[in-house]
């Protein structure tokens, strides 16, 4: 039995092959064909005959187009151009729903890619970001699994010597953070890290001066472009010294141009060779040393090597800690594994161990709202063009008469439509870089219009014929479809069909409209649950200024006195963790009563005396600290570590340390010091000024801030002249953690309003339609003594009835994609009922705006007018 070939590319074949060929083609091919089966298999046959049909495709074996190929093209496409023009401008009003609509669909669609290319794009600047990842590990604490990034110094050297065939460039990092530097002649706070000599490579940075191999030196630094002239007004710094934090003395051996906004190091003014660094830390020194496997301060980064894959890697440093661990830390399984760079930014949020997602949500949010306000403009011009259809119709039923071909009257339409599409590209072009610069500032973005990418304008041409098709597609074919009997006789008229389809489209528009519309108040609702949150100190007016150990050494105590002096400070106080993040946590901590298998993890803070007075927290029961001798083995604790302990009245109870009991003497409010959208962490603070590095300074209510602030800086640099005073406002730092979900919120409204004036546009074009095509019909009504209320009522009826069916839809998606976005926060509103019911309201309320300008216009028209053709 002989075999068949594919038989898809058997009827393609059929289907472009010109008729006096197919016969003699098809039987060489078909012979060639089974010759093949015998000698090379069926498989092979297969594609052999399918590499053959496509050779085939081409003009000497294509059938033409019946009479096509007769035909003047040029000719024949310059008249669907110049009909289109002529339509365009005899339309003016269907022209500029249609050209305004996607103009700004077209600018949200472009404004929108720039942003998604740009999130995408993070951290691709380093050239082996897809095969660099940051080390981290997972603990399990009584049934809940953590992720941190604090790794001991044992697991850089384990890596480096055990794992070579998986991993290379194992770099080893302090904190990026701000410090203060010296060059004798000047001083500035600038941010900077500690890496191995290794980083620069890694990093892939691009060198102004030096190489990748400055950074070997043990004492070795390399400072940015932007650096280099802020400190010293020149790039030509190599040989220089730096004293960093009053700590450590390090030369300047490169010069590395300053990392772009997309980087996860951008800012990073630079970076120190950390072995440097750590011989002069004892506590570095001692980890080092001893091999601490339960000492947590440094980041791990790494890059796989060419022939290693993420899971061979993972697999086998999995159980690196946890093989080195005491037993008692054992019991917490922990799991070493690598974050791709490609992931920092995109996918960073965790959930009981597993990755949930992170920024990634918003480049799909915003990819699927661009898709809809285009589709939303898209469905306009169907609307538009199918109303137009009687209109429309002896036009095309003359050229079928004339010998058009429904395929030719089909490339008309899409013309029109190409017309319109590429005319409403270029005003969307003009209008982004109009806005660019202030949808930068909303976005907190650096993008600029890719005028000399040609990818872009490669991307825009398939977008503008992927437009003009999906706008005309089903006017085209429906117009084209007419028989031009019926159009010529006068007894065409268009079917209940298309109206049913134009109120469909209707109904989808304000759908997705109200879905915007409620995910817009979700998002502001869930923004002020948590600004309104009680943070549990009062920020008012309250400072955080970072104390270099070296600069502040032995003079906390005189400037507390002369802050105090001024009369504009009525309070200052210190800790070892600025007042809104969190910098410490630690375990190891026992009381009466305890769960010998509850794992304990608390966040850890040293204060002085006055910190409670100076930040304002609320003491729930017990009493605040006195002074350093009286409570040098008190904890004060917050009440999520209250209610961790299980006590009902802790005050007065132990806890013990390493260091032996400690006597529990208050409980206060929960203070946010990280995220205001998750849970409080238990916390325990406690007195040791030796230990703290950030001070909190209280300005008195009763002066200008302004003042205030001058004669603290007065202060500091009459006790420290050649430290640079550096300060941020507690209230500011804490309003950033608002930032990233606020811009959300800020373009999500700005999209749903562009979306539901869309929307409008279009529904203004069909109620002017509808209001024409009835125009004899309210004559005749108001003549036998209708009402304006009663006509304006009866045509705004029918839209009204769209827009509910359009939120009765809306509201279950809304509802569920709602749902979805909250769970990513521990500390949510709950929806509520009204969300979803004004949402519809407003669409309700908007269409009904637009439509009554029409509808109102006609019912108070003299009916005189409209009948007397009659």
């Amino acid at each position: 039995m002989n075999s068949q070939p594919p038989k898809y590319f058997l009827r393609f074949f059929r289907w472009f092959c010109h008729p006096r060929l197919q016969k003699p083609v098809e039987g060489d091919l078909m012979e060639l064909y089974q010759e093949r089966v015998k000698e090379l298999g069926k498989k092979k046959a297969d594609r052999q005959f399918i590499k053959d049909v496509l050779l085939l495709f081409r003009k000497d074996i294509i059938k033409p187009t019946d009479g096509t190929y007769r035909l003047n093209n040029y000719g024949m496409f310059k008249n669907y151009f110049k009909v289109g023009y002529r339509n365009l401008i005899r339309n003016k009003s269907h022209g500029f729903i249609n050209i305004g609509g996607l103009s700004i669909a077209m600018t949200v669609v472009i404004l929108i890619s720039l942003w998604i290319t740009d999130e995408l794009s993070f951290n691709h600047n380093h050239k082996e970001h897809q095969r660099t990842a940051k080390v981290l590990k997972k603990r399990t604490l009584n049934g809940d699994t953590q992720v941190r990034f604090a790794l001991p110094i044992p697991i850089v050297d384990e890596l480096d010597d055990n794992y070579r065939d998986d991993l290379k460039n194992v770099t080893v990092a302090a904190w990026q953070g701000s410090s203060l530097v010296d060059t004798k002649d000047k001083q500035l706070n600038l941010i900077g890290n500690y890496m191995s000599a290794n980083a620069p490579k890694l990093l892939d940075l691009d060198m102004k001066a030096g190489s990748h191999e400055s950074l070997s030196e043990k004492f070795s630094v390399m400072v940015s472009v932007q650096a280099a002239n802020s400190l010293f007004d020149s790039e030509d710094v190599i040989g220089k010294q730096l004293i960093i934090d009053g700590e450590v003395t390090m030369n300047i051996t490169g010069v590395y141009k300053d990392l772009p906004s997309q980087s996860s190091f951008h800012g990073l003014s630079f970076i120190g060779n950390f072995e440097g660094y750590a011989s002069t830390q004892d506590w570095i020194q001692r980890a080092i040393k001893n091999r601490r496997w339960d000492s947590n301060f440094c980041q791990v980064f790494v890059q796989l090597q060419d022939n290693a894959s993420w899971q061979s890697a993972n697999k086998k440093i999995e159980k690196l800690i946890y093989n080195n661990s005491s037993d008692r830390d054992k019991q917490n399984n922990p799991i070493v594994f690598l974050h791709p760079m490609d992931d920092w930014h995109l996918r960073s949020n965790w959930e009981n161990g597993e990755q949930t997602g992170g920024a990634i949500l918003y480049v799909w949010l915003f990819g699927v709202i661009a898709v809809f306000i285009l589709f939303l403009a898209c469905i306009n011009f169907m609307n538009l063009s199918t109303a137009q259809a009687e209109k429309r119709a002896k036009e095309v039923g003359i050229r079928k008469s004339l010998g058009s071909l429904r395929s030719q009257l089909i490339g008309q339409f899409l013309i029109e439509s190409f017309l319109i599409v590429s005319l409403s590209f270029v005003i969307s072009v003009f209008l982004v870089n109009i806005v660019l610069p202030y949808f930068n500032m909303l976005s907190g973005k650096q993008m600029n219009f890719p005028f000399s990418q040609s990818f872009f304008w490669l991307s825009a041409a398939l977008f503008i014929a992927f437009t003009s098709l999906v706008s005309a597609s089903y006017p085209a074919f429906y117009l084209s479809g007419f028989r031009p009997v019926k159009v010529l006789k006068g007894t065409f008229k268009t079917g209940r069909a298309s109206a049913v389809f134009r109120r469909i489209l209707v109904v989808g528009q304000f759908a997705v409209s109200i879905t915007l519309i409620a995910g817009t108040f979700i998002v502001y609702q869930q923004i002020n649950h948590s600004k309104n949150r009680p943070i549990g100190y009062d920020a008012k007016n309250l400072l955080s200024v970072r104390s270099s150990p070296e600069a502040f050494r032995n003079k906390h105590h005189v400037i507390q006195d002369e802050l105090l002096k001024t009369g504009a400070v009525i309070s200052m106080s210190q800790s070892s963790s600025p007042l809104t993040e969190l910098n410490s946590s630690t375990g190891g901590f026992s009381w009466e009563g305890k769960d010998p298998d509850l794992k304990v993890n608390f966040v850890f803070s040293y204060v002085t005396h006055e910190f409670g007075k100076t930040v304002g927290w609320n003491i729930r029961s017990g009493r605040d600290f006195k002074n350093q001798k009286s409570d040098e083995k008190a904890y004060v604790i917050n009440q999520a570590a209250a209610d961790f302990i299980g006590l009902t009245d802790p005050v007065g109870k132990s806890l013990a340390w390493y260091d032996g009991p400690h006597k529990i003497i208050g409980v206060v409010d929960n203070l946010i010091l990280e995220s205001p959208f998750q849970q409080i962490e238990p916390a325990i603070y406690t007195m040791n000024m030796e230990e703290t590095e950030w001070m909190q300074i209280k300005l008195a209510e009763n002066q200008p801030t302004a003042e205030s602030i001058a004669r603290v800086e007065e202060v500091f640099q009459k006790i420290m002249p050649n430290v640079p005073f550096g300060f941020e406002f507690i209230s500011s730092l804490h309003g950033e953690k608002f930032a990233s979900i606020s811009q959300v919120g800020n373009l999500s409204s700005i999209f749903t309003f562009l979306a539901i004036f869309i929307s409008s546009l279009g529904l203004f074009g069909l109620a002017s339609y509808v209001v024409e095509r009835k125009t004899k019909e309210i004559g005749i009504r108001k003549v036998l003594g209708a009402k304006a209320s009663r006509i304006v009522l009866s045509l705004s009826l029918d839209f009204a009835k769209m827009v509910i069916i359009a939120s009765i839809i809306a509201v279950p998606i809304s509802y569920i994609v709602g749902h979805r976005w909250l769970e990513s926060f521990a500390y949510r509103i709950n929806l509520e009922w009204w969300y979803f019911a004004l949402a519809g309201f407003i669409a309700l309320i908007i269409a009904g705006i637009t439509v009554s300008s029409k509808t109102i216009q006609a019912a108070t028209a003299n009916p005189v007018k409209s009948l007397k053709d009659e």
